[in-house]
């Protein structure tokens, strides 16, 4: 990364410079909700602007002409790496979660909780740490979960772990794609109000034509990014940070679709037929405030 000013005064100059014909993608366009999705990283992360130089900007916007550069622009799109300021590292109100699992019990049909990483609004991993299973482990399944015996031996019990997992979340938004995988595993719940799930946002749904759409296809329509390579280990980190990227790109249209900000005197009345779940009263209004 470069030594060269923030990039933020060089924005719009910038945005005009990236600007030009456009290939046609082979996507499906949202319809009605099209202005809900963005399926360009160039359009839909902005932020790049307070924290990567120009070179690095118009790196992580520009079209990638091979597998270093493919590799790099993604690094950029997902936060990391990049030295960010101190404030920038704190937890926030915004957390993405992904967790890797190892078989137990015969033939390793069982699952079991071996690793969880946590990262923040930008990127930046806020908790990342092994956990050593109570039952013997009879699959590491490394083809995809990248758990090898030796990561195991000295990490922490599941107890501590979740104790971890339970102090940092609370009070936040949680974020992650099908959340409730990773919560059944650390055998823990949260405030459904609290819950974005980008496995079940509908525009995301509509985009990838699919009523569960998988996180590396979202990556690749939402961000333009590739993760999850074939024949090769997933990293719950690159999945948080993935999913967090997702999310960015539609939280203001997420944030209209619980109302979310929406002032009292624009809101619609509500009729006496059509009560309100006591479970989400005045929830929007904590939001709001953060």
């Amino acid at each position: 990364m470069t030594a060269d000013a923030p990039a933020g005064s060089h924005w719009k100059a910038l945005q005009q410079q990236m600007q030009g014909p456009r290939k046609k993608r082979s996507t499906r366009s949202l319809h009605a909700k099209a202005e809900v999705v963005s399926t360009s990283a160039t359009d839909a992360l902005p932020w790049f602007a307070e924290d990567l130089a120009p070179g690095d900007l118009a790196l992580a916007m520009s079209e990638a002409t091979s597998a270093a550069t493919a590799e790099a622009r993604k690094r950029q799109v997902l936060g990391e790496p990049y030295n960010p300021a101190p404030a920038k590292r704190e937890p926030g109100h915004y957390l993405a979660i992904d967790c890797e699992m190892v078989g137990v019990g015969p033939r390793g049909t069982g699952s079991h909780l071996a690793r969880v990483s946590i990262v923040n609004w930008y990127g930046h991993v806020v908790l990342d740490t092994f956990v050593r299973p109570r039952e013997r482990v009879t699959d590491f399944r490394t083809w995809v979960s990248g758990v090898r015996p030796s990561d195991l031996k000295h990490a922490p019990p599941l107890a501590e772990v979740q104790a971890r997992v339970a102090e940092l979340i609370k009070g936040r938004v949680l974020v992650g794609h099908a959340i409730h995988n990773d919560l059944k595993a650390l055998l823990l719940s949260h405030p459904r109000h609290k819950i974005r799930d980008t496995s079940t946002f509908q525009p995301l749904r509509e985009l990838a034509g699919n009523k569960q759409p998988g996180l590396r296809t979202l990556a690749r329509l939402v961000l333009d990014i590739e993760i999850q390579a074939k024949h090769a280990a997933h990293s719950p980190v690159e999945d948080a940070q993935a999913t967090m990227a997702v999310f960015r790109t539609q939280k203001a249209a997420w944030d209209a679709s619980l109302g979310i900000g929406v002032k009292k005197h624009d809101a619609p009345r509500r009729t006496p037929s059509l009560r309100r779940p006591k479970s989400t009263e005045g929830w929007w209004e904590e939001e709001a405030a953060h």
